[in-house]
Formats: C-alpha cells, sequence, structure tokens
C-alpha cells in the first residue's frame, strides 16, 4: 500500500523542483562547510549528464536517488540538531564512588 503512494508520490514531483531543492541545499551545506562551489557543481553535473534521459523507469530510478539523497541530508541534520540540543548528562558526584558503607 506505501508503496503505491510513494510511486505516486515520484510520479507527481517535477525533475525541476527536485532540481531547485538539491541547488538550494547543496548552497547551504556549502556554505557552512566551506564548499559550496564544489557541491553545487555536482549536483549540476549529476542532473547535466542525465538532461536527455527519455526512459521512464530511469528517470523514476533517478528521481528516487535524489529524494533518498534529500532524505538522507534531513536525517543528518536532524541528528546533528538532537545531539546539539539534547542535555548533558547531569554528573552525580555521589553516584561515582558507591562502596560499602562503613
Amino acid at each position: 500500500m506505501a508503496n503505491s503512494g510513494m510511486h505516486k508520490m515520484f510520479k507527481e514531483l517535477s525533475v525541476k523542483k527536485l532540481y531547485k531543492d538539491l541547488l538550494l541545499l547543496a548552497r547551504f551545506y556549502g556554505q557552512r562547510q566551506d564548499n559550496e562551489k564544489a557541491l553545487v557543481n555536482s549536483v549540476r553535473l549529476q542532473f547535466k549528464a542525465n538532461m536527455l534521459e527519455v526512459d521512464d523507469a530511469k528517470i523514476e530510478q533517478q528521481k528516487e536517488a535524489a529524494i533518498r539523497a534529500l532524505h538522507n541530508v534531513h536525517l543528518h541534520e536532524a541528528e546533528r540538531y538532537v545531539k546539539n540540543k539534547a542535555p548533558k548528562a547531569p554528573s552525580i558526584p555521589f553516584m561515582q564512588n558507591r562502596g560499602p558503607k562503613k
């Protein structure tokens, strides 16, 4: 059931929208990591290499790969955010030396 919903989403999602979203992410993360030009060029080269593809099955596979890439970036960022925002475990000094009472 879920597979048919995903298939419908891939069909309806335009390649142009994916391209714009990937370029936006490449610019955003590139600025943060000081490699914006390399990331943007990587996205452009991938789309340019497949620009003349006419086989619907291959286009769908490439769309799925692009969506997975977007999803992975979002997961990575969410994990990084949670790690940075997670409260530090309080250190409890009295719990460190729990030997028998004398």
